[in-house]
């Protein structure tokens, strides 16, 4: 299963296809124009003048596809709540990548050093989406395989003396307050327990079992 990005970018699509093309090295692996729809269908049609605008475009950056559109053709694209992680092969290609994309765009935090990373920077680019550009390194302890675990095999908890563990992020969703001097109960369980990385939920209750708070701790060996 796969999860892809459908990008609308109203009217700019091919303009920004070719941006990416030179930011980052994107393929296009074909384009429909709305004047090539071999089914036309008048509810859904584009503005007058739009035939030559894109209906539906795909292009690969690096291993993932993305696919891209123009829309209802406005002019106004609109890209907000998600942002696009882009995992450089090094921190060389980031700097670069980062560059690109900040012509004609928005640095939301300069590309810069981090206690997760040697490099970690965001960007909105000149057509409003927003990129987080890391190198290869995090981005492989964050989502790529652990290389020592075997197939099927359960994932091994980071190994003593692995190096000193960092908390990369820690999330805490309160449900129900606790009165004061009241006995309340935590249990903590991993959601993924990989050799460098790892997630740990714990649930706090009171002794009646009723849910109090949720903690999600996410931690890499460093």
């Amino acid at each position: 299963m796969q999860v892809q990005p459908y990008l609308f970018f109203d009217g700019r699509a091919e303009e920004a296809i070719d941006f990416y093309r030179r930011a980052l090295g994107a393929q296009v692996e074909m384009m429909m124009r709305f004047k090539d729809n071999p089914e036309p269908n008048e509810d859904c049609a584009p503005p007058p003048g739009s035939e030559n605008k894109v209906m539906h475009a795909s292009f690969r950056v690096g291993d993932t596809t993305v696919m891209a559109s123009d829309g209802h053709c406005a002019g106004e694209p609109r890209f907000e709540g998600f942002s696009l992680t882009l995992v450089a092969p090094s921190e060389a290609e980031a700097e670069r990548m980062f560059t690109a994309l900040s012509d004609g765009g928005e640095t939301r935090m300069p590309l810069t050093r981090t206690f997760f990373s040697p490099r970690f920077g965001m960007v909105a680019d000149r057509f409003g989406v927003s990129w987080q550009v890391i190198p290869r390194q995090l981005g492989d302890y964050l989502g790529g395989p652990d290389p020592a675990s075997e197939e099927g095999a359960p994932p091994a908890s980071p190994e003593p003396g692995g190096g000193p563990t960092a908390t990369i992020e820690s999330k805490t969703n309160f449900i129900s307050p606790a009165k004061e001097g009241s006995v309340v109960l935590a249990e903590c369980v991993p959601l993924h327990a990989g050799r460098r990385s790892s997630v740990w939920q714990t649930r706090v209750t009171r002794e009646d079992g009723k849910l109090l708070a949720v903690v999600i701790l996410t931690q890499m060996v460093i």
